[in-house]
């Protein structure tokens, strides 16, 4: 289990270093809020159902994870 989160690290940290290496982009400038409460509003129930599976999927792992963790002891 630690060689998986070493490894995790590593490929983390080399992904970090590529980032710094990227060209800026020029990006089109909107006349309209990016974040605006009547864009939430309007698509709530997909931010909702969204939320739910996230949460869903961070639970099984978080759960197998303590699983793990209280087995070894």
């Amino acid at each position: 289990m630690n060689m998986l989160f070493l490894l995790s690290a590593v490929f983390y940290l080399f992904y970090l270093l590529q980032v710094f290496k990227l060209k800026e982009v020029l990006k089109p400038q909107l006349g309209i809020l990016y974040f605006s409460l009547d864009a939430l509003l309007k698509n709530s129930g997909v931010y909702f159902s969204l939320f739910l599976r996230y949460t869903g999927g961070l639970g099984v792992w978080a759960f197998s994870l303590y699983l793990k963790a209280t087995r070894s002891e």
